[in-house]
C-alpha cells in the first residue's frame, strides 16, 4: 500500500500567531537538525488503562461524559461520540512545577479517527495535542485525513482515514521546533514565549456537526515522551538483512529496524542506493529535495561551518569521519556473488525505491521502527539503507536473490536467482548464463549432458564433443566417454593385457604368467619355455618336493641328537 503517496504539505510563511506565541519560520529550519535521535524514555502510556488512571500518571482535564464513551480494544484506549460533540482531554506533567524541565523533548503518539477534515473551521473539531516546554506551546488539530497546526498555516492532507499514523515533536532547546507524521515533517517553528509548565496534552472532541460521521471514533495506541539523544545503533532487522529468496519475498516494500534503545528516523534521514553486481556507481534515491535542502541547513548551523564545508560534509567530501558507513552487525550483500569480475549493469531510476513512510507497528516498541517504501526493492539487486544521524552511520542491506544460472537436480539449466536455486537443491552459478549443453564427466566417471558452466560447477570435465553420451552398457558404473575402454566388460575399463572380456589376472598354473599369454599351460614358463617338450612340474609343484624333503632331513638330524644325547643304561640295557 502506498501510505503517504497522495500526501500533501503545507507550510505557510510567518505571521502573526495567536495570543500565545510567534512563529519565525526562517530561524527554525537554521536552528533544527532534522535527524535521527537516540533517545531516553521518560514516560509511555500503552493504552491498556485509562488515562487518568493512578498507575497511568495522567490528570483528567474534561471527562468524558455523553455522549462520550471510553473502551479499550486491541492494546487500543478509544473515544467514541455517538452523537453529538463533548471536550475530553487529558493531561501530563512532564515536570513538577519546582523541578527543571528536561534539556530536550521529543513526544510521540500515534494516533487514528474516522472522521474526515472538516471544511470549516479547519482546527478544533476532532482531536488535539498540546504541547508546553520551556519557551514555546504549540497545538496540533488532527484529523483522521489530516492534521495542522493551530493557525492552519502548515499542515499535511491526504492521509489514509481511520488508519493509524504515527506523530512526533521535537525540540532540542525548548524554542525551535518540529512535528512529523510518518516521518514527514509538516511544522517547523520558532517560540520565544514562556509557558505554563512543562505538560502534554491529548483529548477530543467529537467532529464538526456539519461534517462528522454519524459515530466518531479516536484511538490512541501509545503516548511517550523523552530526552534526544545520538548514536543509537541498528542491532536487528524483519526481515533479517542480507540474502533473500525473492520467491519468499516477491513485494518486499517496507521492513522493520530495531534499536538498541529507543530512537527515530526521518524520511529525509534515510539514503536509498541499488548495486547490480560490483556495480559502485550507484544511483541514490533521496527524499523531496524540501526535506533534504531543510538537513542540509540545519547541519550547517550546527557544526558552524562554512557553506562550502557543509556542502562537502553532505556529500561526503574531506572530514567525513563520521559518515563512514558502519554495519551493526548485519549481513553484507552480495558477498560471493561474483565480486570485482561481476558485469556492471545500469541502474534504472525507476528501480531505486523511496522512503515514503517511518513509522511504529501496531503495540510496537520504542526500538523498533518501520521503514515503507513506495515500491518494492528490486530483484536481483542489493537495496542499501543508510541511516545518518549526524554522528553514527548504521547501513542496511537487502539483496533479493543473486542472479545468475541454477543447474538443476536432473541435469537441466535454467535462469535464476539464488537462494532460490540452492534451496531447490540445484547447484548455482552467479552471473552465469546458460549456453549450448555438451558432454560432462562426472567425477563418479558418468557422462551428462549439461551446460558447460554446470558441469564446471559440479567438478566435471567438459567433453567438448560433438557425439552424446554413450551411456553404460555393462553397468559398471563408468560411460565409454568417460574412459570405459571395454564399454560391454562390466570388470574392465581397458583392454590391459588380454583385451575386453578375458581376465589379466587369470593364472591356472600359478607361474604368475596370465593364461592369456601362457606358453606352457601347466608349467612354469620360467623353466620351460619355449618348447615345454619334458612335462616336468611346474614351479609351484617344484616348490612343494623341496619344502618335503628339507622338513625329512629336518626331522632325521633331530632323531639322531636326541638318541645320542639318552643315558647309557638305556641305550646298552641290562
Amino acid at each position: 500500500m502506498n501510505t503517504g503517496a497522495l500526501v500533501d504539505l503545507h507550510r505557510g510563511g510567518s505571521r502573526e500567531r495567536t495570543h500565545r506565541h510567534q512563529a519565525i519560520l526562517a530561524c527554525a529550519i537554521c536552528a533544527y537538525a532534522p535527524l535521527a535521535r537516540g533517545d531516553g524514555l521518560l514516560h509511555r502510556y500503552d493504552g491498556d488503562v485509562l488515562p487518568y488512571d493512578p498507575s497511568a500518571g495522567w490528570i483528567l482535564v474534561d471527562a468524558c461524559e455523553a455522549p462520550c464513551s471510553e473502551s479499550f480494544g486491541a492494546g487500543h484506549f478509544v473515544l467514541r461520540w455517538a452523537q453529538g460533540v463533548d471536550q475530553t482531554t487529558f493531561a501530563y506533567r512532564i515536570a513538577p512545577p519546582d523541578v527543571p524541565p528536561p534539556p530536550s523533548l521529543w513526544f510521540e503518539w500515534r494516533f487514528r479517527s474516522d472522521h474526515p477534515l472538516a471544511a470549516a473551521p479547519f482546527f478544533g473539531c476532532d482531536a488535539i495535542v498540546i504541547v508546553r516546554y520551556v519557551g514555546m506551546v504549540e497545538l496540533v488539530d488532527m484529523f483522521g485525513d489530516a492534521a495542522s497546526n493551530i493557525e492552519g498555516s502548515q499542515f499535511v492532507t491526504g492521509l489514509q482515514i481511520d488508519e493509524f499514523h504515527s506523530y512526533r515533536f521535537e525540540s532540542l532547546d525548548g524554542h525551535s521546533y518540529r512535528i512529523a507524521v510518518d516521518g514527514r515533517t509538516f511544522v517547523e517553528s520558532t517560540d520565544d514565549h514562556p509557558s505554563l509548565g512543562p505538560t502534554v496534552q491529548v483529548g477530543g472532541q467529537g467532529g464538526c456537526v456539519s461534517t462528522r460521521p454519524p459515530v466518531v471514533t479516536n484511538e490512541w495506541d501509545f503516548v511517550r515522551l523523552g530526552t534526544i539523544g545520538f548514536g543509537e545503533q541498528i542491532i536487528a532487522t524483519d526481515p533479517r538483512a542480507g540474502v533473500l529468496d525473492p520467491l519468499a519475498y516477491p513485494n518486499l516494500d517496507r521492513f522493520l529496524v530495531t534499536y538498541d534503545s529507543p530512537n527515530y528516523a526521518y524520511i529525509d534521514d534515510i539514503t536509498v542506493e541499488v548495486l547490480f553486481g560490483s556495480d559502485e556507481a550507484t544511483k541514490r534515491g533521496t527524499a523531496e529535495d524540501g526535506f533534504r535542502h531543510k538537513g542540509t541547513r540545519a547541519r550547517r548551523h550546527e557544526a558552524g561551518a562554512g557553506d562550502a564545508q557543509a556542502e562537502a560534509r553532505e556529500q561526503g567530501i574531506g572530514s567525513g569521519e563520521q559518515r563512514a558507513p558502519v554495519s551493526r552487525g548485519l549481513a553484507p550483500a552480495w558477498a560471493g556473488a561474483g565480486g570485482d569480475e561481476a558485469p556492471r549493469r545500469q541502474v534504472d531510476p525507476a528501480a531505486v525505491p523511496q522512503v515514503i513512510a517511518t513509522r511504529r507497528r501496531d503495540n510496537g516498541n520504542p526500538e523498533d521502527l518501520e521503514v515503507v517504501l513506495d515500491r518494492p526493492m528490486p530483484i536481483g539487486a542489493t537495496t542499501r539503507f543508510t541511516f545518518n544521524d549526524g554522528v553514527t552511520q548504521n547501513v542496511v542491506e537487502y539483496t533479493l536473490g543473486i542472479p545468475g544460472l541454477c543447474c538443476l537436480i536432473g541435469g537441466g539449466c535454467a535462469a535464476a536467482f539464488d537462494p532460490t536455486c540452492t534451496n531447490g537443491g540445484g547447484a548455482f552459478v552467479p552471473d552465469g548464463a546458460c549456453t549450448t549443453p555438451q558432454p560432462c564427466c562426472l567425477p563418479t566417471r558418468q557422462c551428462q549432458i549439461l551446460d558447460p558452466l554446470c558441469c564446471t560447477a559440479n567438478n566435471g570435465t567438459v567433453l567438448n564433443s560433438p557425439d552424446p553420451c554413450e551411456g553404460d552398457a555393462d553397468d559398471d558404473g563408468t560411460d565409454a566417454l568417460c574412459g570405459d575402454g571395454c564399454p560391454n566388460d562390466p570388470a574392465k575399463l581397458d583392454p590391459g593385457v588380454c583385451g575386453c572380456g578375458v581376465s589379466d589376472t587369470a593364472d591356472a598354473d600359478g607361474d604368475s604368467v596370465p593364461d592369456c599369454t601362457d606358453q606352457c599351460p601347466g608349467a612354469d614358463d620360467a623353466v620351460f619355455a619355449p618348447g615345454c617338450a619334458v612335462a616336468i612340474p611346474a614351479a609351484s609343484q617344484w616348490g612343494i618336493m623341496i619344502l618335503a624333503l628339507a622338513l625329512g632331513v629336518a626331522a632325521k638330524v633331530r632323531f639322531g641328537r636326541s638318541r645320542a644325547a639318552a643315558p647309557r643304561r638305556l641305550r646298552d640295557g641290562p
